[in-house]
């Protein structure tokens, strides 16, 4: 069995969101990557606004952690062409140290 993926900070999230959109540079030869990239940028913004430490962000922040493994965030995923379940394994520490300070 293989073990569990290490954790990716915020930092490499964004790299990575940043990357995909890059690859979907050319908007009108690949309209599927901009309605893609759109809805990665979608969860990127819930992913910051949940792990947010801004005390001026908690109301978005109450509402960003409660989004994700809802059948929402399992549809965006699915638009990112993510697997839910892979992004919530990569997620849950973050979630979880974001409620404790809460």
């Amino acid at each position: 069995m293989n073990a569990p993926a290490k954790p990716l900070t915020p930092a490499e999230m964004e790299a990575r969101a940043l990357e995909a959109a890059a690859r979907a540079a050319d908007w009108d030869e690949y309209p599927s990557q901009r309605a893609k990239a759109l809805w990665a940028s979608v969860l990127l913004a819930a992913i910051e606004d949940a792990l947010a430490p801004s005390a001026a962000m908690k109301p978005a922040q109450h509402v960003s952690l409660g989004w994700f493994g809802t059948s929402s965030f399992r549809h965006v995923c699915a638009l990112c062409e993510l697997d839910h379940e892979a992004v919530m394994d990569r997620l849950r520490p973050h979630l979880e140290q974001a409620k404790a300070r809460r």
